[in-house]
């Protein structure tokens, strides 16, 4: 096993050249444990759709770079609409900046909020159905609003 940013990786001993596999690393103390719900919580005040969950985990993993909207569109295949509302969402919450380019970049607005989006991109690796059921499953405006419009009025 070898340490790579924090985290362990142990190569698949059965089949060289087999692709790494990562483990989450074990937590010294129940201090540094993030409890799952908080972070499950987090996506549903924060994160609006897997689109944006896709889109920060993109930013994270380059936080030094600077990206264009147009580059986003391309690398995450999406559509100029989803990534345009998604960076909106992502800055709302204090995740993202534009510069003055009109670039963006991941940053965080406090060392607190970096280690949940961490925690966030972790359990997104490691069980991305739990992260994906909880967007899904929680209730937004835009639905709301839709399933609004088919009630009855008295």
């Amino acid at each position: 096993m070898k340490v790579d940013g924090g985290e362990f990786i142990r190569k698949n001993a059965r089949r060289p050249g087999a692709a790494q596999r990562r483990d989450p690393p074990a937590p010294n103390n129940k201090a540094e444990l993030v409890d799952e719900d908080e972070l499950l919580e987090f996506v549903r005040s924060a994160i609006g759709s897997v689109w944006t969950v896709e889109l920060l985990v993109l930013l994270h993993r380059g936080p030094e770079r600077a990206w264009p909207a147009k580059a986003l569109v391309a690398d995450l295949r999406a559509s100029t609409r989803v990534v345009a509302d998604s960076l909106a969402a992502l800055e709302l919450a204090g995740l993202v900046t534009m510069d003055d380019a009109g670039q963006y970049r991941y940053r965080p607005a406090s060392p607190g909020i970096d280690r949940t989006v961490g925690d966030l991109v972790d359990l997104y690796a490691r069980k991305p159905m739990t992260v994906v059921n909880t967007i899904l499953s929680s209730p937004t405006n835009k639905i709301q609003t839709f399933a609004d419009a088919f009630r009855f009025r008295k």
